[in-house]
Order: C-alpha cells, then structure tokens, then sequence
C-alpha cells in the first residue's frame, strides 16, 4: 500500500474509534442514568477527531497506521477493563498531568499498532498476479511446437531474441 493509502486508512481507523468513543459515551448506565463519560466522550471523541487526526495524517504510512491501531487496541482494551468510564478516565490523565500523560500513553499505542501490524503481517497474504505473457511470446512457442522444435532450441531462439528465462518459463508453462 502506498503512503497515502495507508493515511487515509490510518484517518478511518482514528474516526472509527473517535465514533465508537462518543457512541460509548452515550449507553445507558445501570440507574437509568448515562454514565459518566457523558461529559467526557464528546470532548475525547473531538480531541481525537481534530488533534490525533492531523498527527496520524502527517505521520509517514505505516506509522500513522500503527499509531490509530494502537489507539483502536488501547481503546478496547480499556473498554473491557474499564467499561466506557476508560473515557473518563482518560480524559482525567490528560487534562490532570497537563498532557504530560500523552508522552506515555502516544508511545503505548503506537508500540501496540506496530505489534498489531507485525502480527497481520505474519498471515501469508495472497500473492500478486504474474505479469501476463505477451501474445508473441505464446505464439511462437506454439508454432514452434507444432514445427517439431525441442524445448532447447525454442529456449535458445527466445534468449537469443531477448527475451528473459523467466518470461519462456512462463510462456512455456502456458501453452
């Protein structure tokens, strides 16, 4: 993927989470009453949004995207853990310390992007489609076939020609 492409990915990636952080904000708490990420999720969801956004964007390719997979990871995670107070509570770590907080939190979400990306990239993915073979090359093997030629010479002509060993291998494999 090139550099824009995982930026936009990244960016989708950090409003999906900014999304999901003010949805939380809003569940129901158990009295009948909402939670108190109210008052926070709308705040983080914009902190995410129009600060961490910008960040994940300039940040060349797979570090934004490791960076916005970290935040996905550390947000979940918080969300199991914590229930939506994980809003709340980070809120209260970066209003509290001044955001002297996000020089831990920043470094732990992108270190666990980059273990999300090392872990996807350890899945054998499926492989790019060959080069297609020229017609030419395909045809003259096949005439050549049909005049009795062995592989050696058909082989030899085509290097002779130009042409590359992979290139007969493939054209040979195909007819």
């Amino acid at each position: 993927m090139n550099r824009w492409k995982t930026s936009l990915v990244a960016a989708g990636v950090q409003l999906v989470v900014a999304g999901a952080i003010l949805a939380v904000s809003f569940l129901p708490g158990q009295d009948g009453g909402f939670f108190p990420v109210r008052q926070a999720g709308p705040g983080m969801a914009v902190f995410l949004t129009f600060l961490g956004l910008p960040v994940v964007l300039l940040l060349p390719g797979r570090h934004g995207l490791a960076l916005a997979l970290g935040e996905a990871v550390g947000v979940l995670v918080g969300l199991l853990l914590a229930g939506p107070a994980i809003v709340a509570v980070l809120a209260a770590l970066v209003i509290c310390t001044g955001g002297i907080s996000l020089l831990v939190i920043l470094p732990a979400c992108y270190g666990a992007g980059w273990l999300c990306l090392g872990i996807w990239d350890s899945f054998p993915h499926s492989p790019a489609a060959p080069e297609p073979v020229p017609a030419v090359l395909t045809d003259y093997v096949r005439k050549a076939r049909k005049q009795g030629k062995n592989e050696a010479d058909i082989e030899r002509n085509l290097t002779e020609a130009g042409w590359g060993a992979a290139e007969i291998q493939r054209a040979r494999e195909l007819v």
